[in-house]
């Protein structure tokens, strides 16, 4: 069995990183994305391997990954091979629902042997849960647009992970199929 500190994780995904040092493995990150900035604190000293689809593979190959935290939302299949090349195992993950991140704290848990903290952040995901539940059963559905970019504007589907934790609160998505225009 293999100890925290034999880990070497490439996390290139941002709420990934995030969770490493949330579940005390801040310490086994050893690479990540621009786009991986949090905890701001701890980032400078991680070296980054480019953008979540534009991995520089040099760079990656060089850092000498165990681990490597993928999602097909922000990662091309293309660096399959590359984290095969490393002999790294890829932990793939594709939350569609908050409820999912159970499944992915466990996934954590078995994988890096950080059982404990996994177990505080279940129990913490568990009672907001309930807490949306409960104010999603009590209050009135409201019909919202978030725009996530602009240039041209976009929001989120329903069907995306962000669609379901708004819809556990009882917020809702128009359903147009049409662009915004740009103004």
């Amino acid at each position: 069995m293999s100890s925290a500190s034999d880990f070497r994780i490439i996390s290139l995904v941002p709420s990934l990183t995030d969770l490493c040092f949330s579940l005390g493995l801040g310490h086994a990150v050893i690479g990540r994305t621009d786009y991986c900035i949090s905890p701001a604190e701890h980032m400078p000293g991680i070296p980054s391997v480019g953008g979540p689809k534009t991995v520089d593979a040099k760079r990656f190959s060089d850092l000498k990954p165990t681990h490597v935290l993928i999602c097909p939302e922000e990662n091309s299949k293309d660096i399959l091979p590359l984290i095969k090349s490393c002999n790294a195992v890829p932990i793939l993950v594709h939350p569609k629902t908050p409820e999912d991140n159970l499944a992915i704290f466990d996934l954590f848990a078995q994988t890096f042997h950080c059982h404990d903290k996994a177990n505080e952040l279940s129990k913490n995901l568990k009672a907001a849960l309930t807490l949306a539940q409960n104010m999603k059963s009590s209050t009135p559905s409201l019909c919202v647009l978030p725009l996530i970019w602009k240039e041209p504007w976009m929001t989120v589907s329903a069907r995306t992970y962000a669609g379901s934790m708004l819809d556990a609160v009882g917020m809702t998505l128009p359903h147009t199929g049409r662009s915004l225009p740009n103004h």
